[in-house]
């Protein structure tokens, strides 16, 4: 049942990148439809494919993005804390401290509450103590969260590309936009709620 989740969520994910892709590559696309008629049901396989990869890599990309996004945020952390300290040992002593749990927790993801390794190693854990239905709980809130957040850039990419390429305007960018919006909102509340149903378990 998970695995069939994840492979939605990643069609739909992927779906979504193809409206945009196919935005920007309509003109390209539309002078060949005329030969392209004959193969509808070859073009569904082909697009179910193509939209599976697509979610795929979209997905997989973003992940990246926030990752490295949460490991920058923990170095302008230091950076403020270097500056803000008075005594050169207490300082050296400090940042000595601070480097060694940033690398830690870029590096070596496992040791640190937050890690996709360490959550895994927690899951296992959970479920041999008998609480299969809170692990449940969270990966269908992770998965949500992932789904948000694509739909949120997504929806971001589809408005951007039919103002810039299209010239659509008005209700249709605008409808974009609050979707986006909304997605984006959903999916910092999401990563709260999950991060909070760690700590309670």
């Amino acid at each position: 049942m998970g695995t069939t989740l994840v492979i939605v969520e990643l069609l739909v994910i992927g779906f979504q990148v193809l409206v945009w892709v196919g935005l920007l590559t309509w003109p390209l696309i539309s002078s060949h439809l005329e030969q392209l008629k004959d193969f509808k049901e070859l073009l569904t396989i082909g697009a179910i494919a193509a939209a599976y990869t697509f979610g795929l890599v979209f997905d997989r990309s973003i992940g990246l993005c926030t990752s490295r996004m949460q490991s920058s945020r923990l170095l302008g952390r230091l950076r403020k804390d270097w500056a803000s300290t008075d005594s050169t040992s207490r300082w050296q002593e400090y940042i000595k401290c601070r480097v060694k749990c940033i690398l830690d927790r870029i590096l070596k993801p496992e040791k640190n509450g937050n890690g996709q390794d360490d959550r895994r190693e927690n899951s296992w854990e959970l479920r041999k103590q008998g609480k299969s239905d809170a692990v449940r709980l969270i990966d269908d809130l992770d998965r949500q969260k992932r789904l948000l957040r694509a739909t949120c850039l997504n929806a971001f990419l589809i408005a951007a590309v039919a103002r810039i390429r299209w010239s659509l305007g008005g209700w249709v960018v605008v409808l974009l936009l609050l979707a986006g919006l909304g997605a984006f909102l959903a999916w910092l509340d999401l990563d709260r709620r999950i991060r909070g149903k760690w700590q309670d378990i």
